[in-house]
């Protein structure tokens, strides 16, 4: 499964920039509580990305969207 999630960069209405490894464990949090494989599976690999705003319009409409916040995935 691939999912595209797009989440803003700054935290704290704006007042600052969260890095990498921030950003990395909000977007596996998000993903996570939005597929929620149940008490007896698990997610055995993921990896993220960061991708360009190009790379995003490239892909097309997505066939699925859900908004979890201000994200979407």
């Amino acid at each position: 499964m691939h999912c595209l999630l797009k989440i803003p960069m700054a935290a704290d209405y704006g007042h600052r920039q969260r890095d990498d490894v921030e950003l990395k464990q909000d977007a596996g949090d998000m993903i996570l509580f939005t597929l929620n494989p149940g008490p007896h599976h698990k997610i055995s690999h993921s990896e993220i990305w960061k991708v360009s705003e190009n790379r995003i319009s490239e892909s097309g409409e997505a066939s699925n969207l859900a908004r979890v916040g201000d994200c979407s995935i």
